[in-house]
């Protein structure tokens, strides 16, 4: 694992950790704003794990599938100038 990874693991736990602890308090509003508050940090930490463990293959094979539409663009293009080049040559040959 990636050190930034192992940060936010950490983070992830020590945010478990509070939000057990707020177990032992009395329930008042304070204590349910800073649970939720809690719980949406833990969110925000979940998904950018989530973010960084994306598999690479699946980066390697959208980068490709873009590469290759990008050359297929590029060819149809180059075919249609081609042919309007050609077209011109054709018919106004010296």
């Amino acid at each position: 694992m990636s050190k930034s990874l192992d940060k936010l693991q950490k983070q992830l736990e020590a945010i478990k950790s509070e939000l057990d602890n707020l177990s032992d308090f009395r329930d008042t509003p304070f204590v349910r704003k800073f649970a939720r508050r809690l719980e949406g940090e833990k969110s925000v930490i979940l998904e950018k794990i989530k973010q960084s463990t994306i598999l690479t293959a699946d980066q390697e094979k959208h980068r490709s599938e873009r590469l290759q539409l990008a050359n297929k663009n590029r060819s149809e293009k180059m075919k249609r100038t081609w042919r309007y080049l050609r077209s011109i040559q054709e018919n106004f040959v010296l």
